[in-house]
């Protein structure tokens, strides 16, 4: 959710920006089998935005979330 500036009602750019990117990552990365540095492989089972580590995953069949940084491969 993109919460409107109170002046104009319109979303903050860099917000709108932040989320475009966050979608096109989504389209690149959800469903596809990555290799993590660890050794784990899956599947991308989704993303989002973490305020410590930034953009973040799930693998599918876990309730683990792990920064991308960690994808070694996919």
């Amino acid at each position: 959710v993109v919460h409107a500036d109170a002046e104009s009602e319109m979303p903050h750019p860099a917000a709108v920006k932040i989320i475009s990117h966050l979608h096109e990552a989504e389209r690149d990365l959800v469903n596809k089998t990555v290799q993590t540095f660890s050794g784990t492989f899956g599947v991308i089972a989704e993303l989002r935005l973490d305020d410590h580590h930034g953009l973040c995953f799930r693998l599918k069949n876990s309730d683990r979330w792990a920064p991308v940084s960690t994808i070694k491969e996919f």
